[in-house]
């Protein structure tokens, strides 16, 4: 090992970090709505589901650096362990059955 000084070669886990961590990937909460208005009866609407959902919510971890996504390998040297998390998303909808 040249130009590494004499602790180079030294065996260490000084760079070892916990790799734990628990994650919400996501979550849908959804209503439906039967048949039994006045209001969908008229529009002859049989069924409606109204609904929200997200992706990648929450990660919960205790020794994760901030900043890094422990589900993404590392880019080498230059990324420092410093890459772009999920991208966290939210959706919304509803569904109409005539």
């Amino acid at each position: 090992f040249s130009g590494g000084g004499p602790n180079a070669a030294v065996l260490s886990d000084f760079w070892l970090r916990s790799n734990d961590f628990k994650r919400l990937k996501n979550l849908e909460l959804g209503y439906s709505f039967q048949q039994g208005s006045s209001f969908m009866k008229r529009a002859n609407i049989k069924f409606i589901r109204v609904y929200l959902n997200g992706n990648n919510l929450i990660t919960w971890d205790s020794h994760i650096l901030k900043g890094i996504d422990p589900e993404q390998a590392d880019a080498g040297k230059n990324a420092m362990g410093y890459l772009y998390p999920l991208t966290r998303t939210f959706n919304c909808g509803v569904n109409i059955q005539f």
